[in-house]
């Protein structure tokens, strides 16, 4: 059963799309999926309130807004919830992209080369993966494909380079805690 998202849970999510940079009312849409016309009501509602604004670039999350966010994910942790959103959360998001970036070097360091060809966002779905686990949020592969915009045939590829991992860790045991991995993977 889909579980409801209150009018805090989408602005909550639209704010979380844009603010690592501004985005247009079409990515908007593709990511926190509601309806064109209701989408364009909160926007509207979220600008006035000062917790959005609209530059030549599109809507960008403002000061307020990030304060909004903060409280928001207070508030659920207080009654001892997670904040579950369907948008990429953008401090894990700089977590996975430094995992990446070790889990690459790594690759070349060891001369497997199995990442080599895969593309960059398949990498870095898989790091953000590797590191919601870490933090404990519950999301499938399925569900981070879907987030980074990757083909659902790229889940595959995502498990293919889990292994790559586990490889690695077989081959040098130092390798987990160079690549700082931790449980879930």
């Amino acid at each position: 059963m889909k579980k409801y998202r209150t009018k805090f849970d989408l602005i909550a999510d639209i704010l979380t799309v844009c603010i690592s940079s501004p985005c247009e009312i079409n990515r908007l849409f593709y990511s926190i999926s509601v309806s064109y016309s209701r989408l364009k009501e909160l926007v509207a509602s979220i600008v006035d309130s000062g917790l959005l604004e609209k530059n030549e670039y599109g809507f960008k999350t403002t000061p307020k807004g990030e304060r909004f966010l903060a409280l928001y994910s207070e508030l659920y942790s207080m009654v001892g919830q997670q904040v579950v959103r369907k948008t990429i959360d953008e401090r894990l998001l700089s977590l996975a992209k430094e995992h990446s970036y070790k889990l690459k070097q790594k690759d070349r360091e060891t001369g497997f080369l199995l990442l080599e060809g895969k593309s960059k966002k398949v990498i870095d779905a898989t790091s953000y993966y590797i590191i919601a686990q870490r933090e404990g949020i519950k999301v499938s592969l399925a569900e981070i494909a879907r987030l980074f915009h990757v083909s659902p045939n790229s889940v595959s590829r995502m498990k293919k380079i889990l292994l790559t991992i586990d490889s690695y860790e077989k081959v040098d045991s130092s390798a987990k805690s160079s690549l700082n991995l931790g449980k879930g993977y």
